[in-house]
């Protein structure tokens, strides 16, 4: 067992670092499955039943299976109609107000439609399941799926997506997902899709919904991190601000219309204290769950071009950030170096980082760097032998 205490703070904050390779019971749940991190959620818990979605390596098919955590073996339950060897193509879960499942997905920008699926009754039948069904004539190409379901609002489901210029987009359903209406434009920035928000989303799925999101894509937008949450028909920023109704949407980001700033890019080079920001670093969201006193907390990447020569990809680095919202202001923290981009043509694509969604004190990150917790340099990040990736849990 290895473990490492690092003060990362003068507030008294600690992170305890476990190697992963004490961890027990590893579990294979599929072989030749694939996700992106921008479809949530991607599995569910219900009772000892682990439902999950993935893209089939060997077909491209999005398929949804179930692990028996009694068992201990998974079962397959459906694969969708049509098939693209592509991670976004995962599939969002919803448990609705009856106990049973909502699955929707899409292919990756190439079709003006996505696809559902709905249990009648337990999800874990087979039978149970209907027949993969389009909402469609969309006017454009959608990506990812999003599932929030409101209590508080009469169980309306809510689909964000990415449709409209490449921007941020919802979908809505008030009768458990079997009519939808929209698309809601959410987000808007940039034209000819050229500027791409990223965005995360988690709900207290009664009334609220909260959301992280990009200026863009790293690779293209000097990228600063945002925070907004919805109640109540309307979007805020973090200390209770007005954005915009639902009904006035899209948010004119380029107009200024904007979420509370969690990390704001700089290209100022003066000495600064990297917890608040990475002189030239791009940030890209990767989580957001909420403390147990209800308030927000996010990770998310900084990646930095060429820190240890020229060439493209390889040399960058990329360093991973907690956040926490204290009621008044953003906490953010450098807790970690990501090691390299997974490859030289997504530069800005780190091995990964999350949050516990019921206890977001413990953070799970994926790393290639030789000492990830030594964050006194920034730019001597040196690698694991070979640049292999190790995961590693964080209690704070």
């Amino acid at each position: 067992m290895c473990r490492i205490i690092i003060n990362i703070t003068a507030m008294a904050l600690s992170l305890l670092v476990i190697r992963a390779d004490i961890i027990k019971n590893e579990v294979v749940l599929v072989k030749d499955g694939a996700w992106t991190w921008f479809n949530d959620p991607r599995a569910l818990l219900v009772n000892s039943n682990l439902f999950f979605s993935y893209v089939r390596n060997s077909d491209g098919k999005t398929m949804l299976s179930m692990y028996h955590l009694g068992a201990g073996k998974t079962v397959e339950l459906w694969g969708s109609s049509f098939s693209q060897k592509d991670d976004h193509n995962v599939a969002s879960l919803l448990l609705r107000s009856d106990g049973s499942m909502l699955a929707t997905y899409s292919r990756h920008h190439t079709d003006d439609y996505f696809a559902y699926r709905f249990s009648s009754g337990d999800p874990s039948v087979v039978n149970n399941w209907s027949e993969e069904k389009l909402v469609s004539s969309l006017g454009d190409r959608l990506t990812y799926a999003n599932l929030v379901r409101l209590s508080g609002e009469g169980n309306k489901i809510y689909n964000f997506t990415r449709l409209r210029n490449f921007n941020p987009t919802i979908f809505i359903s008030t009768n458990n997902g079997f009519n939808w209406s929209g698309p809601f434009w959410f987000i808007k920035t940039g034209t000819n899709g050229r500027i791409r928000p990223y965005f995360k989303v988690c709900s207290d799925n009664i009334s609220r919904i909260d959301i992280v999101y990009t200026d863009g894509h790293p690779r293209d937008v000097e990228n600063s991190l945002y925070h907004l949450y919805y109640v109540n028909g309307a979007f805020y920023k973090s200390d209770g601000s007005l954005v915009k109704h639902f009904s006035m949407l899209p948010i004119e980001h380029d107009s200024g219309e904007r979420g509370t700033a969690i990390y704001r890019f700089s290209h100022e080079q003066k000495e600064q204290d990297p917890n608040d920001c990475i002189p030239s670093g791009r940030a890209w969201c990767w989580d957001l769950a909420y403390a147990k006193d209800g308030k927000p907390v996010c990770v998310f990447s900084v990646q930095l071009d060429n820190v240890t020569g020229p060439r493209n990809g390889i040399d960058d680095r990329i360093h991973y950030y907690y956040a926490f919202w204290t009621g008044t202001n953003w906490v953010k923290m450098l807790i970690a170096h990501a090691g390299r981009p997974l490859y030289p043509a997504e530069d800005d694509y780190a091995g990964g980082i999350c949050l516990n969604p019921g206890d977001p004190t413990e953070v799970i990150l994926s790393t290639n760097a030789k000492d990830p917790f030594n964050i006194r340099h920034l730019r001597d990040v040196p690698l694991n032998e070979n640049e292999r990736y190790q995961l590693w849990r964080g209690v704070f």
